[in-house]
Order: C-alpha cells, then structure tokens, then sequence
C-alpha cells in the first residue's frame, strides 16, 4: 500500500490523515468503502484549513499508531507433559469471544489488540485472576533484561 504514513518520506497532506483515521475507525471494508459523510466533508475542509486542529489530529493519530495497538502480555503457565491444555493462546482468545456472542468473522477481523483487551476484560469479568502489568513496570522489567 502507497500511503503517506506507511511509506518513508513522503509528505502527509490533510486528506491523507482522514483516510487513515477512516480505514483504522472501520470495522470491516465496507465501513471504510462508504460514502463519506457531511462530517467528513467538514473535518476535511478543517484540517486543510487549519493548521492547528491538522497538527493536533496527527498528534492522536501518531499516538494511536504507536500505542493503540499494545496489549497486555500473556503469560502461560508451564503445560503439562501430555499437551492436554496446550491449546494456542490466540486460540482460546478466539473461542472465549464466540462463546460470549461475537461473531466468528467479527472477532477474526478484529485488532489482536482488541480481541486480547476483550478477552482480559471478560476474565476478570468472570472472577478470573488476571494481573495487568502496567506501563512503568513493563518498561522497568524490558530495561532488566
């Protein structure tokens, strides 16, 4: 894919920041494949329009690139020795979110990052002990080691 913010280099115009917030907002291909709306139409005129809100919209886009995607780290315990639970952690993410009522293909189609968030909550949810490492203890502990 040719995109300002996926290749080096090249300039990011106004535009090219809406379209990235609708292909990453949407959902499916046809959430991002319809017709734009007069919301669109206004918040487009206003990043050509405006440096400032321009600059604060890549701002948010640059944080949601970076640390939108970002998920709790999972930690399997050791399995036993005849690899009875030793079903795929993405696996199980999978199966505990249909099991809950989303569809197959919406969960497929989802970020990682969600389905795990979702995953985490619905544990927690269901009195599963589950321990989310912070952010500061996570740079501390990649600092370690």
């Amino acid at each position: 894919m040719d995109h300002p913010l996926l290749t080096e280099g090249k300039q990011i115009k106004p535009d090219d920041l809406l379209i990235a917030a609708i292909v990453l907002s949407g959902d499916s291909t046809e959430d991002c494949l319809k017709e734009p709306t007069i919301m669109d139409f206004f918040r487009s005129w206003l990043l050509n329009h405006s440096e400032e809100y321009f600059l604060y919209c890549w701002e948010g886009m640059k944080v949601h690139l970076q640390e939108g995607s970002s998920y709790p780290l999972i930690f399997q315990k050791e399995q036993e020795k005849d690899g009875a639970r030793g079903l795929d952690w993405r696996c199980m993410i999978l199966a505990i979110l249909v099991k809950h009522g989303l569809d197959h293909e919406r969960v497929l189609s989802m970020p990682e990052c969600q389905a795990v968030w979702l995953y985490t909550a619905l544990a927690i949810a269901e009195g599963g002990k589950v321990d989310v490492m912070s952010t500061d203890l996570e740079e501390e502990l990649a600092a370690l080691g």
